[in-house]
This record gives C-alpha cells, structure tokens and sequence, in this order.
C-alpha cells in the first residue's frame, strides 16, 4: 500500500521520507512490510501521498479499534427504496 501510493504521488525514496519526516530507510521498511508505521506516521503519508482512504486502511489493518469499527465505503450502491425492498 505505502509503495504504490508513493510511487503514483510521484515522490522519491528521499523525498517521500523528508515529507513525513523519517529516515529514507524507515520508509523503505515500511513499504517492503518488515515494519508497521506508527499511528503518528501514517497521517503525513496519507496527506503527503494525496490518498486520504490511508489512514482509514491503515486503521483497519493495524488498529484495534479499527479493526472492530471500521467501515468500508461502498460505490455505486442504489439507495432507490424499490432496489432495496425484497
């Protein structure tokens, strides 16, 4: 997740770790997996990253509150009374 959302904003290794202010080889633990961001973190990547959805994936993977009251946004969902009603 941290990788690609990276990439697609554009940003370096270097840059991406000035921006959220970590060390470039922090950063690259995060996104090969081998460490957990911390809930401090994860805020600027998201900010950073222009992906507001990662704090909300984040908490739902990592935090647990999160993960008991997390909530997935639905698209395309009919809220017509007649597409619901069985």
């Amino acid at each position: 997740m941290f990788k690609d959302a990276r990439k697609r904003a554009g940003l370096s290794i270097e840059e991406a770790a000035f921006r959220v202010n970590v060390a470039p080889r922090t950063l690259c633990k995060y996104e090969a997996g081998e460490t957990v961001p911390g809930p401090d973190v994860v805020p600027g990547m998201s900010q950073e990253y222009r992906r507001p959805d990662m704090t909300q994936r984040y908490c739902r993977e990592h935090c647990p509150i999160g993960q008991r009251y997390s909530y997935i946004h639905l698209n395309n969902v009919s809220t017509n009374f007649s597409d619901i009603w069985m």
